[in-house]
């Protein structure tokens, strides 16, 4: 009577031959919190226990699952697994402190793309060439050059002098990532040989290589030997365009009002001295 379907049979022949019996179904107390951790990372808040355990309906399983998908929480635990993939980071490069001020952008994206349920095809063009892509709006314009963030995330070492090094540095991160995320295999290797065992000559690499360089990635500027990773202003619709300068507006004041406040207290700190 264990059984549910055809597999469950051949699992069950395993164990019957180990003299072993199935274990029990799990409670919905546990079933619950084994669920919540698996979708979102987190435990079930107590009102949801107490929600699921007094729910008799046939359908509670999967009102609960649904509610999850539909959660922030469920977009923020797996797209954590793709930004692994990516080498992402808030910071560029190793060896200075350098906030990488736009990376939250993609981040976004990322959860936005989980929980909206993007088609992977799709979610793969974006994050190569969605620059290049038709959009049908404003907002989804800016969704697809928010994507190509993919390229850029990662270990630039922006204040290294030998830009040329520096380019085909970020540009193997480039091949790497791309061999990594979407075809399971290390391309980086073949920078400098013919893979051994896998069809994967220097002519790939550099093939993909090329077609990269045709899109700069970095630009130095007037300061030491640093460098900047290149940015593109995102497309607004009007509305957009209102709340941010009214979200300008506002934290400028804030900042009037902690410089006063600094101010204030240099003062007062002078005095103590």
């Amino acid at each position: 009577q264990w059984p549910r379907d055809s597999i469950d049979r051949f699992v069950l022949a395993k164990l019957e031959d180990k003299g072993l019996k199935p274990v029990a179904d799990a409670d919905r107390y546990t079933w619950l919190r084994r669920v919540t951790f698996d979708l979102t990372g987190l435990p079930p808040a107590t009102k949801e226990i107490d929600d699921f355990i007094r729910d008799p309906s046939p359908r509670a399983r999967e009102k609960v699952v649904d509610r999850l998908l539909e959660s922030r929480a469920y977009g923020e635990r797996w797209a954590r697994h793709w930004l692994d993939l990516t080498g992402y980071a808030d910071m560029m490069g190793t060896s200075n402190n350098v906030y990488a001020e736009f990376a939250w952008r993609y981040r976004d994206y990322l959860i936005e793309a989980f929980q909206k349920d993007k088609p992977f095809d799709r979610f793969i063009r974006e994050q190569i060439a969605g620059d290049l892509m038709k959009a049908d709006t404003v907002p989804e314009r800016a969704e697809n050059i928010t994507a190509t963030g993919f390229l850029m995330v990662g270990d630039v070492e922006i204040v290294e002098p030998d830009k040329a090094k520096l380019e085909a540095d970020h540009i193997d991160t480039q091949v790497s990532k791309l061999g990594t995320a979407f075809l399971g295999m290390t391309l980086g290797c073949a920078r400098c040989h013919d893979h051994k065992f896998d069809p994967i000559g220097l002519t790939d690499y550099y093939g993909i290589a090329g077609m990269l360089r045709s899109s700069p990635s970095t630009h130095k500027i007037p300061f030491g030997v640093w460098s900047l990773l290149n940015s593109t202003e995102l497309p607004e619709t009007p509305e957009e365009r209102e709340a941010r300068q009214k979200r300008e507006a506002e934290h400028e004041k804030i900042i009037v009002a902690l410089k006063a406040e600094q101010s204030k207290v240099t003062a007062e700190k002078k005095a103590v001295d």
